[in-house]
């Protein structure tokens, strides 16, 4: 019989980057930042303890104490229970507005990058023309042109929308160019949505 022969596995891509990121203090500390917001977001009914809309008009500008932990606005209402409600909608607009640009960027890069010919090209260009500007002009643009708008959720939706619009940018740049490069190299170009 023969005796198998222990082989040292190469650790795997995943294993590297968790066991770097293990060792990285500040990435660390960002992901134990993002996750107790996001806790706090999810678990802000027993952590408040109190209606973020109920008006208390007795206790209004009241300061931090036990209390109110952040203390009181000036129509009473407790300022921790609505950072905390705040928080879910903004947590949710944020995500929402990063996945729907980068499944824009990456379809539309797809298909550019299949159709190619004069689509190909004018959607590159749109792209390199939107990642020229700096993303705090693009919201000072839109804030401008928007500026009657009551509604603040779908404000700050659009908001979300054009900071991430170079997220679209970069999805739809990296599509193109990984179907161009492959079509140099002889390499047949598909996508799988599974």
């Amino acid at each position: 019989m023969k005796k198998a022969v222990a082989r040292d596995k190469e650790p795997s891509t995943l294993r590297i980057f968790c066991r770097n990121f293990l060792h990285n203090v500040p990435g660390m500390t960002g992901l134990f930042i993002i996750t107790v917001m996001i806790l706090a977001a999810i678990f802000a009914i027993p952590l408040s303890g109190h209606n973020p809309d109920y008006i208390d008009p007795i206790n209004s500008r009241l300061a931090p104490g036990w209390g109110h932990l952040m203390g009181t606005d000036q129509l009473g209402r407790d300022m921790l229970s609505r950072v905390l409600y705040g928080a879910r909608q903004s947590i949710y607009i944020g995500v929402l507005a990063s996945l729907l640009a980068n499944l824009i960027g990456t379809v539309l890069g797809a298909v550019a990058g299949y159709l190619g010919g004069k689509f190909d090209t004018i959607v590159l260009r749109i792209s390199e023309l939107v990642m020229t500007f700096p993303q705090l002009i693009l919201v000072l643009i839109e804030e401008g042109i928007i500026l009657n708008i009551d509604k603040y959720y779908l404000s700050q939706a659009i908001d979300n929308l054009i900071i991430n619009s170079i997220n679209y940018a970069k999805s739809g740049t990296i599509a193109i160019n990984l179907k161009r490069n492959n079509e140099k190299e002889g390499i047949i170009f598909s996508i799988s949505l599974s």
